[in-house]
């Protein structure tokens, strides 16, 4: 059962919203190219069932009154982070909402809609992996490029004999660090694009986009591993060419 408290609004007797809460607001989610449009904010308050929060950037706009979107917030269940979705309606934009007696601020005053629910954002935060990344992709059979990859899909590019239709469902492996993992796939969506090679032809590269739907949790857990390990050497790699740009430009 839910209900508001002077400290926030909760549930069960536990406070899932609250001001001064960091908040993650999800403003669209786009099934078909596998990507979220995620933006920060802040709560400032929480009356009954009305929440206002910072407006986020980018902001949102006229257009976004009345749309449905979800306001998402981390807590703790024992050590265990957990993060959970509110489904809100945005209601009206306030270009000064006043934070103190002399200041004001843009905010979004935004209607509880439902009840919250676990909700994973890592399972549309999407990573490209180098050659040598230790993390490989066969669907139908036959090993695949992967654009980028997320806990939830993959965008790939496909070898020309490799046949998906949208809406099928087609086996696969995940080989991470060499270890095969089965799993089963949705393709999402499929799509040419023509590219100049060289001389004056063109090569046409076939891509798609697969949601993985039969994910072992150890499957899942190695994978999620594996994407934070290739995230943190990604950000190794451009703090290390700054540096070296930076030692450049004193130098120069």
């Amino acid at each position: 059962m839910r209900e508001f408290s002077p400290c926030g609004w909760n549930m069960n007797d536990k406070t899932v919203l609250r001001p001064g809460q960091q908040t993650d607001m999800v403003i669209g989610v786009d099934e078909a190219k596998e990507s979220i449009d995620v933006r920060q904010s802040i709560v400032y308050d929480v009356v009954d069932e009305v929440v206002t929060v910072a407006q986020p950037t980018p902001p949102l706009a006229r257009y976004d009154i009345q749309k449905d979107i979800l306001v998402t917030v981390l807590s703790r269940r024992g050590d265990t982070p957990v993060r959970h979705a509110i489904p809100v309606r945005v209601k009206e934009l306030l270009r000064d909402y006043r934070l103190a007696s002399d200041k004001t601020v843009g905010a979004v005053n935004l209607e509880i809609i439902g009840e919250p629910y676990e909700f994973n954002l890592r399972m549309h935060y999407r990573v490209r992996p180098f050659l040598d990344s230790g993390l490989d992709l066969v669907i139908a059979g036959a090993k695949v490029s992967i654009i980028d990859i997320s806990i939830g899909g993959a965008k790939i590019l496909l070898d020309g004999e490799v046949q998906l239709n949208p809406g099928s469902i087609v086996g696969g492996k995940l080989i991470i660090d060499g270890n095969e993992h089965e799993i089963r796939c949705r393709v999402l969506r499929r799509w040419d694009k023509s590219v100049l090679s060289s001389g004056r032809s063109f090569d046409y590269l076939v891509f798609a986009t697969v949601r993985f739907i039969a994910v072992g949790k150890e499957t899942e857990r190695r994978l999620s591993q594996k994407i934070r390990e290739i995230e943190r050497i990604l950000r190794q790699r451009e703090l290390d060419l700054k540096t070296e740009r930076d030692r450049k430009d004193i130098l120069s």
